[in-house]
């Protein structure tokens, strides 16, 4: 970080797992625009969520990373960088007072330490077309190359555009359907969404906004500044230089993104120059390690392709297609870069621990205190935990304040109200932001879903969690298996078989290689495609592939890059939909029905079960949580309990027997 006597930059100390954005909301105050930093993105998701409870007035803006290493030989998707420019554009708004809306930009460590195109980047790229206005098909077909988009048979996702005669179909970046533009001689006829998958019109418009659809620009000009400046870094070009040689053709070439800097003319952006100068920023817990760990990978991903390219070299192989890096400055954050982040700019740093009071760094008092826990009351029989909650909320509501009791899930929160009840808090409202928290009632409790484990205190607000009132055991979250992994591991494969990448499609193992990743041998799985295309996948990404069958003959692979495959997963999609629509006609049919209701409260169950001498996998776990949400709902159930011999069918079935004798 930068100097420890920068004033700029203040020290918040003791923020609870949970709380960051409670803070948050606290610091920001009234500021028209924030940017809040998180290390990685299952933060990301979290924080987003709990902003939009704790910010209801604020619009949650994100800005994802790319999706692909540093260095690597395929670029971002095209739905991330629609998101991206979107993005761009709307910063670009903000800051020059075109929207007003309170907004807090929330994005990782990964996205702000890459750079980004040029604030006047969007100059001259922006294209709105309205029905009734007059605009060329060929001057919109120019534009469209120039910006980015892609020429195809099929328009299916961002970035794309097709024409038939007077018809040009577009996926414009950042809108949620692609649109079909009727064209009367010049004239826009008619503006209309349609259904990517049927190719359907949904729904008619009066105007369309066309956004860039890739980072890398297209025009002309763009390429021959690429050309020169690769020919000044790099040197003379041999003929096996695909990338040259797709610029300079004008046609797209796949990761050409990691080369954006020598599309320009003037040094990329960062992200914080879209921001207002007044705009502050949050730092949240271990940012400080997330970014060290990034740029030091940024440099080791570097060092590994500048090795590679010298070992190339020297191979002298024709067929070799040599990997020229550019300097990681300019496309990435140098260390000085994130060092110097407070030097003009107002900074908070959240941090789990308490911050001493020092001098020359600024500190915060205190803003968020510890929540309550439980754990006593839960282990004195003589005791009920759930009257010990209501004695302390009452004692928080004596003196004006409010309380919220945070829950994992719909069902457990039911369950959770049901209990507290019976003991007493019986004045109690379902809650969707923190406005409904304030404007409760003198004696009511706030309940709403929330990824929080423990609670906190905040202000004149008191949260309690599952966690700290029924224990860790019976709601921790766990992690549900994915129901595509069909690969566990490598050994399920040889040689020569067919796979399905989720992504890419079909393609052919090759066998298992080491490649030098970042200083360090790196296990991959080689995976060939149609036209020589070649896939490295990680060994601990396996989980992406699926065995395609026993039998190879007559099966054409696919190719990197291209839309054969998400064609017909879209197709498939469809088939899908129509055998859904029969099962929902049977589920509609089952919700219309009624049953007793079985629920069992929570403690309960848990001396039932506390007998049972196996501790439970999570897959137990997860089907009792199932099944006693089914007994509890007072509908017919529809679920099958499969397992093995031994794999513990009767523990779940006990328990369900055990809530419906209770009745």
């Amino acid at each position: 970080m930068s100097d420890p006597a920068n004033h700029n930059l203040t020290w918040v100390g003791s923020v609870l797992d949970g709380a960051e954005a409670a803070v948050t909301r606290t610091l920001i105050g009234d500021t028209r625009i924030s940017l809040f930093v998180v290390a990685d993105d299952q933060q990301l998701a979290r924080v987003q969520k709990t902003l939009k409870f704790f910010a209801p007035e604020h619009r949650i803006l994100g800005f994802p990373a790319w999706d692909c290493l540093p260095y690597d030989r395929v670029g971002p998707s095209r739905d991330l960088i629609s998101a991206r420019l979107k993005t761009l554009m709307l910063l670009r708004q903000i800051e020059a007072k075109q929207d007003q809306k309170p907004t807090i930009l929330v994005v990782t460590v990964n996205a702000l330490l890459q750079r980004v195109v040029p604030k006047d980047f969007f100059d001259g790229q922006v294209l709105r077309l309205k029905t009734g206005g007059t605009y060329a098909p060929a001057r919109l077909i120019q534009f469209l190359v120039n910006s980015g988009y892609q020429s195809v048979s099929t328009v299916t996702e961002p970035g794309e555009f097709a024409q038939r005669g007077g018809l040009i179909d577009l996926y414009p970046t950042g809108t949620a359907a692609p649109v079909r533009i009727d064209f009367f001689d010049d004239e826009v006829e008619s503006l209309k969404y349609f259904d990517p998958v049927e190719q359907r019109t949904m729904k008619e418009a009066t105007a369309v906004t066309l956004l860039p659809a890739s980072e890398v620009p297209g025009e002309e000009a763009a390429r021959e500044r690429f050309r020169l400046t690769y020919r000044e870094t790099f040197g003379a070009t041999g003929q096996n230089d695909p990338l040259y040689e797709s610029v300079s053709e004008g046609r797209v070439y796949a990761g050409q993104e990691h080369w954006q800097p020598l599309f320009f003319d003037a040094p990329l952006s960062s992200l914080l120059d879209y921001l207002p100068g007044d705009a502050p920023i949050v730092l949240d817990r271990n940012v400080q390690e997330a970014a060290t760990a990034r740029l030091e990978a940024i440099g080791d991903f570097y060092e590994a392709r500048v090795s590679s390219l010298e070992v190339e070299k020297k191979a002298k192989k024709s067929e070799q297609v040599l990997y020229y890096p550019i300097k990681p400055e300019l496309l990435y954050w140098r260390e000085r870069d994130w060092e110097a982040i407070s030097d003009t700019r107002k900074v908070w740093h959240l941090s789990a621990y308490d911050v001493p009071n020092m001098e020359d760094v600024p500190t915060l008092a205190r803003v968020v205190g510890p929540g309550i826990n439980f754990a006593a009351e839960r282990q004195d029989p003589d005791q009920n935990v759930y009257e010990a909650v209501r004695a302390q909320v009452r004692e928080h509501q004596k003196s004006g304040g409010k309380a919220l009791i945070a829950c994992l899930s719909s069902g457990s929160k039911t369950r959770l109200q049901s209990m507290l009840f019976e003991a007493g808090l019986q004045v109690q409202r379902d809650t969707q932001n923190a406005a409904d928290i304030q404007a409760l009632e003198k004696m009511a409790v706030g309940f709403a879903v929330l990824p929080f484990e423990k609670g906190f205190r905040l202000d004149n607000l008191l949260v309690l969690t599952e966690q700290d009132i029924l224990g860790e055991r019976l709601i921790r979250p766990r992690k549900r298996k994915k129901a595509d992994a069909f690969l566990r591991d490598t050994n399920a494969l040889n040689e020569g078989d067919l796979v399905v990448h989720v992504d890419h499609g079909i393609g052919r193992y090759e066998g298992l290689e080491t490649l030098d990743l970042g200083g360090a041998p790196h296990d991959v799985l080689h995976l060939s495609y149609a036209g020589g295309d070649r896939l490295y996948l990680p060994v601990e990404n396996v989980e992406l592939l699926s065995r395609y069958g026993e039998a190879g003959e007559g099966v054409e692979l696919d190719r990197l890059g291209s839309t054969a495959w998400q064609t017909r997963k879209a197709k498939a999609k469809k088939q899908l939909f129509v055998i859904a629509e029969g099962l929902m006609a049977v589920a509609a049919a089952r919700q219309l029905k009624s049953a007793p209701s079985f629920d069992v409260a929570p403690d309960l169950m848990s001396e039932f079960a506390a007998r049972f001498p196996y501790a439970e996998t999570d897959d137990q776990l997860n089907a009792i949580d199932d099944v006693l949400e089914d007994l509890a709902k007072g509908k017919p159930m529809d679920r099958l309990v499969v397992g093995d011999v031994g794999f513990g069918k009767t523990e779940v079935a006990i328990r369900a027997a055990f809530a419906a004798a209770l009745q």
